[in-house]
């Protein structure tokens, strides 16, 4: 029985180390773009960038 609770307790051990991701300083992480080629492409791609509606958040 003991032995049990042992691993039960245990596998609530890493719940309070993890957290939640919430994406905010998701553009801290992302990779640059080393590929000449690519990156031309990438750019001819985004010429601009379109907002529909007049609300903030829809």
């Amino acid at each position: 029985m003991r032995a049990k609770l042992l691993v039960l307790a245990m596998s609530f051990a890493p719940i309070g180390a993890t957290h939640a991701e919430t994406g905010y300083e998701l553009w801290l992480r992302y990779r640059l773009v080393v590929n000449a080629e690519r990156l031309r492409e990438y750019r001819q791609s985004l010429g601009a960038v379109a907002v529909e509606g007049k609300a903030a958040v829809e």
